[in-house]
């Protein structure tokens, strides 16, 4: 038992689960055992074929369980003239296993004597007593197996009972106080299946599985079956490549992650993919491509032969942003933040923003109905623009709508009152800006920046996406290159692959991370258009993007890109998926509804895929008419429920 062995006065013993047949035999369901079974993740021991052909199946298997996180304990087996257990003996000592630090290699591989044939005399069936002289036989080695079983087993819930206590003494946590951390409070995970972590309870001194509420800080997209397939997308790129510099070199894992992203996401607007290692870093790499692309457009690099000369009388620049956005924690994303906890003198020192920061109205149900929230102190950073917005926004606020769909009705929204006020807001605030830089020499805005259709980490806000609209409109009417930060919303968080075609505006530059790779590598990739890779074009290297890492596009994570792309696209894997203005992708339910009936998003086209809504936008109605709710945003994936509390706070302070 779990308990036993590690010296609690209760009832000792062991508890052997035989597999039948070898490790990728079928279960009653059809799927592999190893896989049914490793959710448990049980200490294994691969009993070896000692047959011709056995070592290559002995090896086979060793890999397939450790593919699969399984911790293979020993190895067994039987004696034969074949040589077998020589071969996998010497192969297993230097097999590494994973978090068992010194101890985690090798494997053992005990050897018993060959196992007797039944003895058959004539057409009578002997009495089989020499399989009881062979078990007596290997009875110093069953007892050194049970020895080593029992040792490892101490040992592993040792490490996992004082694992609390080492990570206090040598982690650092990110946003995390730890003097407000008691020991208890430090979750032990020994291992992730599908949706569930196992972890460690000191109470119960056993494994017990739980749900994964926060998708492991929003990553997770693979069901349990297919995150096999990442794994194994992980594993092929590893063996194949390991790690390769990328600059002036491709490798198909890079091509295909790529070409999934533009026909996905980027598609009808994005023809490159610069490769980052996290989504700040993509935005960083965002800003710099808008403002060179900002630079060319107004002029002040006349032609690429030019971008030397110029270089020194380009003016310092600022962008048209959101207050409540978060693209990150980099020096250059954080100075596109408004102030907040991130970037108060405590974090961040030397934070200057440099930004003109509007205050969004957001998109909220409360009490059954969604309504626009217009800003307490207005949208712009004056306080300027609230009268107009309260008054034109009268009806949105008040009256709002039955379903979402109607707050995303972008066709009768843009002709409202509400939707020209939007507009005539951020008018003012881009001719206040062009006045300050005429007149005072004050930095010009160079590029718009935001988070597209949800604030994440500032507070779950879904912000009035006729706002988001007018924004985008102003600014491209001004010759300003768009960036939008879809690091959390984009590649299916909020329904549609890219989140701005729920804005039905597109971008010029658009930053994806998170769910790009599923939830197994880190990755991140910045799309633009042409004209955006063309401002970097020039006959010296000071004209091209100076901007990467070592490992740029690395392989693995470029393998594992491109297959969960591929996953959450194909209807055959993924049955969450349907055809906008048709039925279910498999043409065998109906169309998608959100918020009661189809999302009309963009112009004419080609169907476009959607994800059935994970919420049930009813229930959400019912939360939101609790006396305890303020509100409820509930689209695609998320589901966020603001309380009634006076301390508030939300974000990273709260």
């Amino acid at each position: 038992s779990f308990t036993s062995l590690t010296g609690d006065e209760r009832p000792s013993g062991v508890a052997l689960v035989e597999t039948a047949g070898g490790v990728c035999s079928p279960a009653p369901s059809g799927a592999l055992q190893c896989d049914v079974l490793r959710p448990l993740r049980l200490p294994a021991i691969l009993v070896g074929d000692p047959k011709l052909g056995g070592i290559s199946t002995t090896i086979a298997s060793l890999e397939t369980l450790a593919a699969r996180g399984y911790d293979v304990v020993a190895i067994v087996m039987s004696g034969s003239a074949c040589g077998n257990v020589d071969a996998v003996e010497q192969y297993a000592s230097e097999f590494n296993q994973v978090g068992g630090g010194e101890d985690a290699r090798g494997i053992p591989t005990f050897a018993l004597p060959p196992v007797p044939e039944r003895r058959i005399v004539g057409d009578v069936v002997g009495h089989g007593r020499e399989i009881y002289e062979w078990l007596d036989d290997g009875r110093d080695v069953f007892d050194a197996l049970l020895t080593h079983a029992t040792s490892w087993h101490r040992e592993r819930v040792r490490k996992m009972r004082t694992a609390p206590d080492e990570a206090l003494r040598t982690l650092w946590w990110p946003f995390t106080q730890h003097d407000a951390t008691p020991r208890e409070n430090v979750t032990v995970i020994d291992s992730r299946c599908g949706e569930d972590f196992g972890v460690y309870s000191p109470d119960s001194n056993a494994i017990e599985l739980r749900f994964d509420g926060a998708a492991s800080w929003w990553t997770q997209g693979a069901s349990k079956a297919e995150q096999t397939r990442l794994v194994r997308a992980a594993s092929a790129a590893a063996g194949r490549y390991g790690h390769v510099m990328f600059p002036e070199n491709v490798h198909a894992p890079a091509l295909d992650a790529a070409s999934e992203l533009l026909k996905g996401a980027g598609r009808d607007w994005a023809t490159r993919v610069f490769y980052s290692d996290n989504g700040s870093t993509a935005m960083e790499v965002a800003v710099k491509m808008a403002i060179r692309t900002y630079f060319v457009r107004k002029g002040f690099i006349p032609s690429p032969e030019k971008a030397s000369d110029a270089a020194d009388f380009l003016p310092q620049v600022r962008v048209l942003a959101l207050d409540g956005s978060y693209h990150g924690d980099t020096l250059g994303t954080m100075d596109m933040q408004a102030p907040s906890v991130f970037t108060g003198p405590l974090q961040t020192p030397w934070y200057k923003p440099r930004g003109i920061f509007l205050r969004p109205p957001t998109l909220q149900m409360r009490e059954g109905r969604w309504g626009v929230i217009q800003p307490e102190r207005g949208p712009l950073p004056g306080g300027g623009g609230l009268a107009a917005v309260t008054t034109h926004g009268a009806r949105e606020r008040e009256e709002g709508w039955a379903t979402r769909e109607e707050a995303f009705d972008h066709e009768t929204r843009d002709e409202t009152p509400l939707a020209k006020a939007y507009r005539a807001v951020v008018d003012a605030a881009l001719d206040e800006a062009e006045a300050d830089a005429k007149e005072n020499g004050a930095p010009p805005v160079a590029a718009l920046v935001m988070e597209c259709v949800l604030h994440g980490a500032g507070g779950m806000d879904l912000i009035d996406p006729t706002f988001q609209r007018a924004t985008i409109q102003a600014c491209r009417a001004r010759g300003l290159p768009v960036v939008l930060d879809e690091v959390f919303a984009g590649i299916w968080r909020l329904g549609a692959e890219g989140a701005w075609e729920l804005l039905g505006e597109k971008p010029d530059v658009s930053c994806y991370a998170k769910l790009f790779t599923g939830g197994l590598t880190p990755l991140a990739a910045t799309a633009t258009t042409e004209e955006v890779f063309d401002a970097f074009r020039g006959p010296t290297k000071q004209n091209a993007l100076l901007h990467g890492h070592s490992y740029t596009a690395y392989p693995i994570g470029c393998a594992v890109a491109a297959e969960a792309q591929r996953m959450y696209r194909d209807p055959l894997i993924n049955d969450n998926l349907v055809e906008m203005g048709g039925g279910d992708a498999r043409a065998a339910s109906g169309p998608l509804r959100v918020g009661g009936g189809p999302l009309r998003v963009g112009g004419p086209g080609p169907p476009r895929l959607r994800l059935r809504e994970l919420w049930d936008e009813h229930a959400a109605r019912a939360i939101s008419a609790l006396p305890c709710v303020k509100g409820v945003t509930v689209i695609g994936c998320v589901l966020a429920i603001e309380l009634e509390d006076s301390v508030g706070g939300g974000g990273g302070g709260g």
